[in-house]
């Protein structure tokens, strides 16, 4: 529940005369408050699994990154040798 709500609903209590539940101001705001702090509970909870799904994600790259570069500098190494191979051959 935002600050703002707290704030009008702290207030509405305060001021409320007789019975809280005659005063139809203070159950909608109180409602509204329910409703308001029940959607942002969901949506943190879809921020939570979109920051897990992105930290997966993530990982996967740099996993993959790493793969990439060993291969790569596999390669580069493979091809060192050939040439050196091939430029012994040549002196034969």
């Amino acid at each position: 529940m935002s600050h703002v709500c707290v704030c009008v609903c702290v207030r509405l209590l305060n001021e409320a005369e007789g019975s809280l539940l005659d005063d139809e101001h203070l159950l909608i705001t109180l409602q509204t408050s329910k409703t308001t702090s029940q959607d942002i509970k969901e949506q943190l909870e879809t921020a939570e699994e979109t920051e897990e799904q992105i930290d997966t994600a993530r990982e996967v790259v740099v996993l993959f990154s790493l793969s990439i570069t060993r291969v790569l500098t596999h390669q580069l190494i493979l091809g060192q040798k050939v040439k050196g191979q091939s430029q012994s051959a040549k002196l034969y």
